[in-house]
């Protein structure tokens, strides 16, 4: 098995992984916020952090597709026809 072979096997695998990270990660480091917030004496506010979390993950969960359609239209593209 060639060495481009086994990468494409693995980019589904790849695109779930960072798709988990993108949710995970965003959500992680917008309750972290709130809570360092909470510390410095303001008042402290769970679902604003949620919400955020969510909606930062899910618009980089959009430019991440973007960027996965516009790279498998330009390997299309330069692919040779046989």
């Amino acid at each position: 098995m060639s060495e481009d072979q086994s990468c494409a096997d693995l980019a589904p695998i790849k695109w779930n992984w960072f798709v988990r990270l993108i949710w995970f990660g965003s959500i992680g480091f917008f309750q972290y916020v709130e809570i360092a917030r909470y510390l410095g004496g303001q008042m402290y506010r769970p679902f604003f952090g949620l919400h955020a979390g969510v909606l930062f993950a899910l618009i980089m969960w959009f430019i991440a597709g973007a960027i996965r359609n516009i790279a498998q239209r330009r390997q299309a593209r330069h692919r040779p026809s046989t």
